[in-house]
Formats: structure tokens, C-alpha cells, sequence
């Protein structure tokens, strides 16, 4: 008699930047989250799904929890903590610090009394040396009571496999709530907007403030034989939602994305996003001198949406101001946000 099957909701947490979208991609071997050396380049939940051999984990990525500042803080703050009670398991991630900051110490304080058991994750290992990583362990072991401690590096993918397999083998006997080969139920649209935005912030690093945003306002098929593109912008089903359906179509799930590296289409995909930002001096910065830098912005952009959509691509990219943007609620719930 074969093992039961294994499924259930992992839920990522941590301060901002500490690797959470690096272990997320790497987990399900695929980009789903944008990644960038810069704290709050998460700002929505990502919903990842990991097949392994008898059990099925669905990820959820959230935005880093810190001290809010602006409306839109306020948001991701709220979206980091929402639903972790719902969860099986809460995976807390941090980076070697010789000691916890405040950050760690709220954020362990917040999961300990939820119920799901905490894993703590030690990221970066790969920047430290070995004998460190012992003395990390012993600081942070103390702030609550760990069920694993697992020391690990998203970049590099050393001890991922051990911590997905022992990910699996912890979570309760159930069905697959999601279709072989689909790694997540995050809209085209959303990923597509996400990927611009990453090489907005890739590309200007300090120079730019954190209000950028994209808006994508068209993507659509100009050509033959792909699958038809999802403008379903319905939010990440909670656990509940998806144990009450029978179907994923009974949760509002957008297609999966086309496998990695394979082609699913020689057609042309349009797509047309502007760039929002706060200030018109900020806008010139974006556009750069002769719009070189709106042009490799959108040259390394282009790449990484054919790479998620397995078609050629047709890029327009805009720039106009937005200005306060992040404080007024009409604005962050036009860019999709749950304000």
C-alpha cells in the first residue's frame, strides 16, 4: 500500500529582503516573484505551487513586514500577517545577524501565538563563514520555540532540497489542490506588470524612490496557437477557499504558466504598461537622457516576459506621473491592491 498523499498551506515571512521571493522561485524551479537587492520590492501575496513525490506544498510568499509609513505600507503589512493562522506550517526567514533586531524579534513575537508550528529559516549561509552559522543558530533559537531550524541559501539553492522534502513530509495527509504541472494561480497580468516593475528597480537601484508602480494596460494575443491570456485580476484564493472547491475553476484560477523553457506559442504577444511615478523629476529619471533608459528597461523586460510566456513580444512601455499615489486608496485599488 503506497504512503498517503501529503498537501497543505506554507506560508513565507520575515523582515524585507531577507531572500523570501529567492527561495519562492526556487522552490517550484520558476519566477514567479520579482527579486531585487532592495527591501519592499515585494508588495502582494504570491501564491507557488511545489510537486513533489507524495505531497503537494502551496507557498505563499508574502510582502515584508515592517513599520508602515504610507497607505500603501500599511497594505503589504496587513497581506503579510492576514491568513497565517489558516496556515499548516510558517516558515520564519532570516539572514545570519550576529544577533535578532527588532524586526526579527516583533515578527517572531506575531507567529508564535498563531498555532501553525515555525520553522526558522537561516538564509544567505553562502555569505558567511561556516563556523558563524552555529553562532546565528544559538541567537536566534531563543525568540520562540522552533519545531526545525534550517540553515540554507535561496541563491545558490544549498539545503533547498532537504527543506522541501522535509516540508512535505510534515504536512498533513490530503489531496492536491492544484493540477499537476500549475505553479500558481497569480493572474498573467499580474506576473507581466511585476516583471517590468523588477527592472524599473534593477535598473535605477537608490537613484529612485519606492514610489514606482506599473500599470499594465493592454496584453493580448496577436498572433496563433496560444493559449488564451488570463485578465482574471481575482486575488490569491485563501486556504479555505481552496479546500471548499472541487475544481481549480470553482476558485477563480487564471491558466498555469507554460512549463520552464517551453514554447507554447510562435505568435506575437502586445503588451502596453506605463510606469507610475510620484514626482515629474523622478519621470525623467526613468526615461533617461534620449530615453535610453526607458529602452533598457524594456529590452530586459521584453526577455523575461517571453521567458514566462513562450512567445515573441511586442513591449510598450510609458511614463507618467502619479503623484501621492501610494496614500490614495482609489489609485492603489486601480493598480489592484486591497486598499
Amino acid at each position: 500500500m503506497p504512503p498517503p498523499f501529503r498537501s497543505g498551506f506554507v506560508a513565507l515571512a520575515g523582515r524585507p529582503n531577507v531572500g523570501k521571493s529567492t527561495l519562492l522561485n526556487r522552490l517550484v524551479g520558476q519566477k514567479l516573484a520579482i527579486t531585487a537587492n532592495r527591501p519592499q520590492t515585494t508588495r502582494n501575496r504570491i501564491t507557488g505551487v511545489l510537486h513533489g513525490e507524495g505531497f503537494q506544498v502551496v507557498f505563499l510568499d508574502n510582502p515584508g513586514i515592517h513599520r508602515p509609513t504610507h497607505t500603501l505600507n500599511r497594505i503589504m503589512v496587513r497581506t503579510a500577517l492576514e491568513g497565517l493562522a489558516e496556515m499548516d506550517l510558517l516558515l520564519f526567514m532570516v539572514e545570519p545577524d550576529d544577533h535578532p533586531g527588532g524586526g526579527d524579534q516583533y515578527i517572531a513575537e506575531a507567529l508564535r501565538g498563531l498555532g501553525p508550528p515555525v520553522w526558522l529559516l537561516i538564509n544567505k549561509i553562502d555569505t558567511v563563514a561556516r563556523p558563524k552559522v552555529l553562532a546565528v543558530i544559538d541567537a536566534f533559537k531563543g525568540l520562540a520555540p522552533f519545531a526545525e531550524i534550517f540553515p540554507l541559501s535561496a541563491q545558490t539553492g544549498e539545503m533547498v532540497p532537504e527543506l522541501a522534502e522535509a516540508i512535505g513530509a510534515a504536512l498533513p495527509e490530503g489531496p492536491p489542490y492544484f493540477p499537476e504541472g500549475m505553479i500558481t494561480d497569480q493572474p498573467e497580468r499580474f506576473i507581466v506588470s511585476e516583471l517590468i516593475r523588477e527592472q524599473v528597480i534593477r535598473r535605477l537601484r537608490e537613484e529612485l524612490p519606492y514610489g514606482v508602480a506599473v500599470r499594465l494596460d493592454a496584453l493580448e494575443e496577436r498572433g496563433e496557437g496560444r493559449a488564451d491570456l488570463s485578465g482574471d485580476a481575482t486575488r490569491p484564493p485563501r486556504p479555505a477557499q481552496v479546500r471548499a472547491a472541487s475544481t481549480p475553476a470553482e476558485v477563480g484560477l487564471s491558466p498555469n504558466l507554460a512549463p520552464h523553457g517551453a514554447s507554447r506559442s510562435r505568435g506575437l504577444t502586445f503588451v502596453a504598461a506605463t510606469i507610475l511615478v510620484e514626482r515629474d523629476g523622478h519621470k525623467g529619471m526613468v526615461i533617461g537622457a534620449g530615453g535610453r533608459q526607458l529602452k533598457a528597461i524594456g529590452s530586459s523586460a521584453r526577455a523575461a516576459i517571453e521567458r514566462l510566456l513562450g512567445t515573441r513580444l511586442y513591449l510598450d512601455l510609458r511614463v507618467t506621473t502619479a503623484p501621492n499615489w501610494r496614500n490614495e486608496v482609489a489609485k492603489l485599488r486601480a493598480l489592484g491592491f486591497e486598499a
